[in-house]
């Protein structure tokens, strides 16, 4: 599909493809945008700040916003455009959106059948879902939010360089400093999550990375702290639906 930049009634559906290490210039446009890759990682820059979309979770940008990218990877992208009119319902921040199974199907029967602009009363109708999917959709700041809190900021950083070194919660709170149960509610506190669920969140980035790069998925798995690649695998299909082997087909 192609994308004339011409303003959108409802929504566009718009499809891009970009080769490993593509750089999307910086731009601005008067409408709203859902951005998120089908495969491979988007890292998008708005506002001074990183972001980043790994497999599942989409970046929304209000109407007016500035923003450039690159890809890490081959990547198949998907550039929801939203009239304005449409955007008031919608957050007016720059947000991490998960991306749910029924706005994704929809996307899907779209580039199924070619329709880059719905006009049929039907297509309109799918497109308004898309809206209500993305207004009721849980949002974040950031996929990978970070604190510079000083007991919680070395443990982030070990668990980023070392990913093996920190296995359990216990050897977290002895590196903080801290009992496991303080640990518990800083990283809440700061994070907006639980620790382990950012230390799965940081392992996933440095997984995508690796596959990319062509490392063998019990590697992956022995570099990440993983006892087995089986534990790797699970942790892998639980975050992106996908298994490695079945992302890596893409690069």
């Amino acid at each position: 599909m192609s994308y004339n930049r011409q303003p959108p009634i409802h929504v566009d559906c718009i499809i891009h493809q970009y080769a490993q290490n593509a750089v999307i210039e910086a731009h601005c446009v008067p409408w709203g945008e859902l951005n998120f890759a089908l495969y491979g990682v988007i890292n998008l820059h708005a506002e001074n700040t990183n972001y980043i979309s790994p497999p599942q979770y989409a970046i929304w940008l209000p109407p007016n916003t500035a923003h450039s990218a690159h890809s890490q990877a081959n990547t198949c992208y998907i550039t929801l455009v939203i009239a304005q009119e449409y955007c008031a319902v919608l957050p007016t921040g720059i947000k991490l959106i998960e991306i749910s199974p029924i706005l994704l199907s929809i996307v899907h029967e779209f580039i199924r059948r070619d329709i880059r602009r719905p006009e049929t009363p039907a297509d309109q109708r799918l497109a308004q879902v898309l809206i209500d999917q993305i207004q009721q959709a849980r949002c974040y700041d950031h996929y990978l939010p970070w604190s510079y809190h000083a007991k919680l900021e070395p443990v982030l950083q070990q668990i980023q360089q070392q990913p093996a070194s920190l296995v359990t919660l216990q050897q977290c709170a002895e590196l903080a400093g801290l009992s496991e149960r303080h640990l518990l509610r800083l990283s809440q506190q700061e994070l907006g999550m639980s620790l382990n669920e950012w230390r799965s969140r940081a392992k996933l980035l440095l997984a995508i990375d690796l596959l990319d790069k062509q490392h063998s998925i019990k590697s992956i798995a022995c570099y990440l702290g993983y006892q087995s690649s089986s534990a790797f695998i699970g942790m892998f299909q639980r975050m992106t639906g996908k298994s490695p082997s079945q992302l890596r087909r893409h690069y």
